[in-house]
C-alpha cells in the first residue's frame, strides 16, 4: 500500500472532521440564537397580554399609568434580549473564525508532517497476496490436513439480535456444566429478551441463574484503552465464585473482536452482535425502538457524521448456533486464548458427536499471541475468502460491516475479469463508523466501477417511519453489523471477520508511515472467528444449508415472501437492482419502500456521498418529502 495513498485518505478524514467541528459550532450558535429569539418573542407577547389584563382592571388614571410603565418595562426587556442576541451572534462569529483559523493552523502543520514522514520513511506497506495458495476450496494454512474441518454438524441461522439472544438465553438456561463466553463488548445492563417492549431477561441474570445449578462460567472480553466491559462486569458478578472474567489485551494495535459462546461441550454460538443494547434489534429494524436503548453510540458530536460512531439506528446482525464437532473447534479457540491469560486453566476440549450433515470449518485471524497455536499469528479468514472468490462461477454475495481491503478488491477484480458471467452483489454500510473507512470503501468501489452495473453493484439498508398529522415520513440508514458472504450457493461464511485490514491481514487504514509498514511487518490485526460452510464441494456432502442461509437473508432485505428457485434473466443482480430502483420510485410516490408490512423491502443503491442527505439526493430521492436522519442519529 503506497504511503502517499494512505496519507491522502487520512488527510481527507481530518479535513472532514475539521469541517464537521466548524459546522457543529455554527449549529450550536444557531440553536442558542433561535432559542433566545423565541424567548424574546414569547416574553413580548406574554408581557403585553398579562400586563394589559392587570392594568385594565385598574381605575383611570391608574390604568393608563400602569399601561405606560409596563409597556416601557416590556420593551426594555425585549431590547435587552435583542442586545444579548446580537452579542451572542458576534461572539459566535468570533468563535467560528477562531476555530477555523486554529483548525487550519493544525492542518497546515499536520498535513505536511504526514507527507514528510512518507519521504523520511519511504516504505510502502506490503499487502498480503490476493492469490490463494492453490485452486482448492478448503483452508489449509499450509498444512497437509485442513485444520478445524468437521462433518456431521447441525447449523441454525439466527438473523438479528432478537432471535440470537433468545437462542443464547435458552442455551444458558439448559447448561449443566460449563459456559465459555468470548466477547468484544458485554454491558452489564444488557437486556437479552423482551415481552413486547417490556424487558424480560438480563443476560447477567441468566448467567447468574445458571451458576446456581453448578455451572462454571468463564468470560473472556476484549480489554483495551477504549473498552470498559471488564471492570463493570466484574462488579456486576462480584461475590459469585462460579464466574471468572478475564480481559485479553492486544498491543499495540488490534482488538479481540471474536464473539462466541460454548455450552456443555455440545453447543456453540458464533455471535454477530456485541452484548451492548444498541446492537439488539428485530428483523423489522424499526426506525424508533426503545428496546435498543440509547443506541450503539461511539460518536463525538462535534466531529460530524463521517467515521464517527454508530449512533442510535437499526442494526442488522447474523449469528449461528452450531452443534456437533464444529462446536468443539469454536471452544478450542476460547480455551487457547483463556489459558494464555488466566491462572485457572480451562480443561481440554471434549469433541461432541455430530447428529447433522453439514461440513463446517472454523477459521481464524490472529496476531502473534502467547496462546497455544497462535505464536506465529493466523490469517485463516483471509485464505477462506481468497479461495472462495477464486472458485466463484455464478455469483458472490457479501453483506459486511467494513469493505476496505485492497487484497479482497484485487481478488474480486481478477475473478470478475476472468469470468464476465460472474456477478458481485455487495450490501454495505453507507456510513461506516470508523475513521477513514468511508473513503477507503469509496476508493475500492471506484476500482470496481470499471465493470458494468449488470455485473457489479453495491447496496445499503434503509428504513422509513410513516408519521401522521401531516408530518414528514422519517428515513434512516440501517447499520450493517453482519459479516456474511455466499458464493454460488455452495460456500458461505458467517462470523466476526470484516473485509478490512484489521480482520484479514494487518491494520493500515488510519496508520501513517512508518506505523503502516510496522503493522505489515509485525501482523497487527484483530482476533476473529468465522464458520465456513462447504455444501457439495471439496468432497463434502450437499445439504442446501448455504442456499437456506442466503434465502433467509434475502427475504429480510428484499421484502419478498419467497425467493425465486432460480435467478431471473439477467441473474440475481438483476433482481436486486430492480427492487432497489422500485424502492426509489416508491419513496418518491408514497414515502415508503416496497415489500409487505410483515416483510418490508429496505435496500437502496449505495451512494458515495459523505452524508445521508447527499446520499439520498444522489439516488434521486426527493428528500424534501422526508425527515432525513443524520448518519449518526442521537
Amino acid at each position: 500500500m503506497n504511503c502517499f495513498q494512505v496519507t491522502l485518505i487520512i488527510v481527507e478524514q481530518l479535513v472532514t472532521w475539521a469541517v464537521g467541528i466548524v459546522s457543529w459550532i455554527e449549529q450550536q450558535c444557531s440553536n442558542v440564537t433561535q432559542q433566545l429569539q423565541q424567548w424574546q418573542q414569547q416574553w413580548q407577547n406574554q408581557c403585553t397580554q398579562e400586563t394589559s389584563k392587570v392594568c385594565n382592571s385598574l381605575p383611570w388614571p391608574f390604568s393608563a399609568l400602569c399601561g405606560w410603565v409596563t409597556t416601557l418595562v416590556c420593551t426594555l426587556v425585549s431590547v435587552l434580549v435583542l442586545v444579548v442576541i446580537a452579542v451572542v451572534q458576534v461572539a459566535c462569529a468570533a468563535v467560528t473564525i477562531l476555530a477555523t483559523v486554529l483548525l487550519l493552523l493544525i492542518l497546515s502543520i499536520l498535513v505536511p508532517l504526514l507527507f514528510l514522514l512518507c519521504i523520511i520513511f519511504p516504505c510502502s506497506a506490503p499487502m498480503e497476496s490476493s492469490m490463494p495458495p492453490d485452486n482448492g476450496w478448503l483452508v489449509t494454512l499450509g498444512e497437509a490436513i485442513p485444520p478445524r474441518l468437521s462433518q456431521d454438524n447441525t447449523v441454525a441461522v439466527l438473523p438479528d439480535g432478537e432471535l440470537a439472544c433468545q437462542s443464547v438465553i435458552a442455551a444458558i438456561a439448559s447448561a449443566t456444566q460449563t459456559i465459555n463466553l468470548l466477547q468484544l463488548e458485554f454491558d452489564a445492563p444488557f437486556i437479552a429478551t423482551f415481552v413486547g417492549a417490556t424487558p424480560q431477561t438480563l443476560l447477567t441474570q441468566a448467567i447468574s441463574a445458571a451458576t446456581t445449578n453448578g455451572v462454571t462460567v468463564r468470560i473472556l472480553l476484549n480489554d483495551d484503552l477504549f473498552a470498559d466491559s471488564v471492570p463493570k462486569l466484574q462488579a456486576a458478578f462480584a461475590g459469585n465464585n462460579m464466574i471468572e472474567i478475564q480481559g485479553l489485551t492486544i498491543r499495540p494495535f488490534g482488538i479481540m473482536h471474536a464473539k462466541g459462546m460454548f455450552v456443555d461441550s455440545s453447543t456453540a454460538f458464533i455471535d454477530g452482535l456485541p452484548f451492548a443494547q444498541g446492537y439488539w434489534d428485530t428483523q423489522l429494524h424499526l426506525v424508533t425502538d426503545s428496546r435498543r436503548g440509547t443506541g450503539a453510540g461511539g460518536d463525538i458530536p462535534p466531529l460530524g457524521d463521517v467515521g464517527n460512531g454508530v449512533g442510535n439506528k437499526p442494526a442488522h446482525t447474523v449469528s449461528l448456533r452450531l452443534t456437533g464437532p464444529a462446536a468443539a473447534d469454536v471452544d478450542s479457540t476460547f480455551v487457547s486464548l483463556w489459558n494464555s491469560v488466566s491462572a485457572n486453566q480451562a480443561p481440554p476440549v471434549v469433541v461432541p458427536m455430530g447428529q447433522g450433515t453439514q461440513s463446517i470449518q472454523i477459521v481464524r485471524s490472529a496476531p502473534r499471541l502467547s496462546a497455544v497455536g497462535l505464536s506465529s499469528g493466523e490469517k485463516g479468514v483471509l485464505e477462506a475468502y481468497l479461495r472462495a472468490i477464486n472458485n466463484a462461477q455464478m455469483f458472490i454475495y457479501m453483506e459486511v460491516q467494513y469493505f476496505t481491503s485492497p487484497v479482497i478488491g484485487a481478488a474480486l477484480t481478477r475473478a470478475l475479469m476472468a469470468n464476465p458471467g460472474l456477478q458481485l452483489i455487495l450490501l454495505l454500510n453507507e456510513n461506516p463508523d470508523l475513521p477513514t473507512y468511508k473513503f477507503w470503501q469509496n476508493s475500492l468501489l471506484s476500482q470496481l466501477a470499471v465493470f458494468p452495473k449488470t455485473q457489479v453493484a453495491a447496496f445499503a439498508l434503509w428504513r422509513t417511519k410513516s408519521l401522521t398529522d401531516g408530518e414528514k415520513a422519517e428515513i434512516m440508514e440501517c447499520y450493517m453489523e453482519a459479516k456474511v458472504s455466499v458464493v454460488d450457493d455452495v460456500w458461505a461464511t458467517v462470523g466476526s471477520g470484516n473485509l478490512d485490514g484489521a480482520s484479514l491481514g494487518h491494520e493500515f487504514e488510519f496508520l501513517p508511515s512508518p506505523l503502516s509498514c510496522m503493522s505489515a511487518a509485525k501482523g497487527w490485526r484483530n482476533v476473529e472467528l468465522n464458520a465456513v460452510f462447504y455444501d457439495g464441494i471439496a468432497g463434502q456432502p450437499a445439504t442446501g444449508e448455504v442456499r437456506t442461509l442466503r434465502e433467509v437473508l434475502w427475504r429480510e432485505h428484499l421484502g419478498l415472501e419467497e425467493i425465486p428457485e432460480v435467478p431471473p434473466p439477467g441473474g440475481w443482480l438483476k433482481l436486486w437492482s430492480g427492487i432497489a430502483a422500485a424502492n426509489i420510485s416508491s419513496l418518491n410516490a408514497t414515502q415508503a419502500m416496497g415489500g409487505t408490512p410483515r416483510s418490508p423491502s429496505r435496500i437502496l443503491p449505495y451512494a458515495p456521498a459523505l452524508d445521508t442527505l447527499g446520499q439520498l439526493t444522489q439516488l434521486g430521492v426527493n428528500v424534501g418529502m422526508f425527515d432525513v436522519a443524520p448518519a449518526v442519529p442521537q
